[in-house]
């Protein structure tokens, strides 16, 4: 059995994530950064299908945060705020997973099959 593997190798996808990535504007404002894991499958032809939220670890940063053109973050952030941020950075890791150029499947007994990737996503502020 072989997993499904990014153009190039693991250190390309890395590289094409962080240049395709956005930091959504709704999450800078409030401070709210983390990682997501984010899962999907690689079908038999390579193409990244269905993606979904595995796991969402969010917080937000109250110092040294800085927001839309590094701005301090000062305000504070209502609940309601808070969870429009973490909902735009799980709505952004959605959207580059979906946008991921095909992999070269993953194989079982020598043929190509749809297999399961997960992939964490890190938000960080500056």
């Amino acid at each position: 059995m072989t997993q499904p593997v990014f153009p190039g190798g693991e250190k390309a996808m890395w590289r094409w994530l962080a240049e395709n990535m956005k930091y959504p504007i709704a999450a800078q404002e409030v401070g709210v950064q983390g990682n997501i894991t984010v899962q999907f499958f690689v079908d038999e032809n390579g193409k990244p299908t269905n993606p979904t939220i595995h796991e969402s670890k969010l917080e937000r940063v109250i110092v040294g945060g800085y927001g839309e053109k590094n701005k301090p973050i000062t305000k504070k952030a209502t609940a309601e705020e808070l969870a429009k941020g973490k909902k735009a950075l799980e709505k952004e890791a959605i959207r580059v997973a979906s946008a991921m150029p095909n992999f070269i499947p993953g194989t079982l007994n020598g043929k190509a099959t749809k297999m399961q990737v997960l992939i964490p996503i890190m938000f960080k502020l500056r």
